[in-house]
């Protein structure tokens, strides 16, 4: 039998952990109690009175980030917490400082939620504006370890440069004189010195190129641009959603008509400003537009075959997609579309985790309403993405025409790491999900 655990009976209260689905329990009255509990979902509540992790980050936020003499109210700060690599996570903004907005960066350990380094880059003279800070979009991490920041400097685009080795702000870099580009959908650098950008619409990849010291950080400053049509021949207002590299190849995500999608892999030759289209394909069953790639990041499947995962956010009805490309055949390894998702997944390690679109999908045990989250997985066997339902603890409906809402759901400013999932909403962050044990029913131990 399990051990003794209190619960309230015969409305449900959180418990110690049990060990079985069954055994003994002690009622609130002090008697002893067979207890009978639901195996048919996996469900959990968010742990509102752990603030640890929200004390851990704002204090060494404060200590590295903020300068002595000013106070930002950081309370009442959005933090997002961008995936760079391994545990390590990129938030970022702008505040006003001397008449003029300056960049102000932090890099976040995901397990243990302390700010590692950063900078409020007060030194700058001109005038920052960044743009999405909810997705990868405008950033990127080189093979040199260094991470490229697009933004808007003055009047010019350019980027920010940081040594992700000792979280240094290297210097910002113009890439584009009295001008920038919006429906931006990713960037990425080459290990020469060329820094793409994908826009959406019109689909193009344009590419910078820089020189580099023996670093990989951008000598001088100013660059010289080629531009490069993503159309695929289709229909038009055909769409790019994503712009991925891996320091020798660009590679693009496009919707060329309907629920298509296609993926290129191009090489640009720095010296001879050409761009060459080395492989491509189509793939259909995909939603319709795609909307851009908000995560993606590189994996090796069992079999040592390395794959490009892209993971799109949510779109018309609430259709999100993920796409599994193989890279040393350039082929389709598996897409798939995800229902009723909504706002930005959390990623960690191979597991992605969404929410579901709102109550109407929610489930009732007992009294208690739980609404799903759904958690993908890639198959290092098979290489496709696999998933699977887990049930969050709702906020009871407020008459009996409303639905169930979530206490909190993913979103770019929660985090996943090595020891849990925990999420955020406004100023309650980093709190950690616990398991729901529901007591269905139960008899008095003679």
């Amino acid at each position: 039998m399990a051990e003794d655990i209190i619960v309230n009976l015969p409305t449900y209260e959180q418990v110690a952990k049990i060990e079985a689905t069954s055994g003994v329990v002690m009622g609130a009255d002090g008697n002893k109690y067979l207890a009978r509990f639901d195996e048919h979902y996996e469900t959990f509540e968010v742990n509102m009175d752990n603030n640890i992790n929200n004390q851990i980050f704002l204090e060494s936020f404060k200590s590295k980030i903020v300068p002595s003499n000013q106070d930002w109210l950081i309370e009442g700060m959005s933090f997002p917490m961008l995936f760079l690599k391994d545990n390590l996570r990129l938030t970022y903004g702008v505040k006003p400082d001397g008449g003029t907005t300056k960049l102000w960066f932090a890099i976040v350990d995901a397990n243990t939620f302390e700010v590692l380094g950063g900078k409020f880059v007060t030194e700058e003279p001109l005038g920052i504006v960044i743009y999405n800070t909810s997705a990868m979009v405008d950033y990127c991490v080189d093979n040199n370890n260094n991470l490229w920041i697009r933004l808007v400097r003055g009047s010019n685009m350019a980027v920010a440069l940081i040594d992700l080795d000792t979280y240094e702000f290297k210097k910002y870099h113009t890439l584009k004189n009295n001008g920038t580009f919006s429906n931006v959908v990713g960037v990425g650098v080459t290990d020469d010195g060329c820094f793409g950008i994908a826009t959406s619409t019109p689909p193009m990849l344009y590419v910078y190129r820089l020189n580099l010291d023996a670093n990989g950080i951008p000598t001088g400053d100013g660059s010289s641009e080629a531009a490069q049509s993503l159309t695929a021949g289709g229909t038009q207002g055909q769409t790019a959603a994503g712009l991925v590299c891996d320091g020798e190849f660009f590679y693009t995500i496009t919707t060329p008509s309907g629920t298509q999608a296609k993926r290129s892999k191009y090489k640009f030759n720095k010296y001879g400003n050409t761009f060459t289209e080395v492989s491509s394909f189509i793939t259909s069953g995909v939603p319709n537009p795609i909307v851009a790639c908000i995560i993606y990041f590189f994996d090796t499947l069992e079999d040592g075959r390395r794959i490009l995962v892209t993971i799109h956010g949510n779109g018309q009805n609430g259709l999100s997609c993920i796409f599994v490309t193989l890279l040393d055949t350039f082929t389709n390894r598996y897409n798939a579309i995800l229902n009723t998702v909504t706002g930005s997944p959390l990623f960690h390690n191979g597991k992605i985790y969404y929410a579901g679109t709102d109550g109407t999908t929610a489930i009732r045990i007992g009294l208690s309403e739980y609404i799903p989250m759904i958690e993908s997985y890639i198959n290092k066997t098979t290489g496709n993405a696999n998933s699977r339902l887990i049930y969050m603890l709702a906020n009871p409906a407020s008459s009996s025409s409303s639905v169930p809402t979530p206490s909190m759901t993913p979103n770019v400013t929660g985090i996943v790491n090595d020891n849990g999932i925990f999420l955020s909403n406004g100023n309650k962050r980093f709190r950690d999900i616990r398991q729901v044990y529901n007591l269905i029913n139960y008899i008095k131990e003679e």
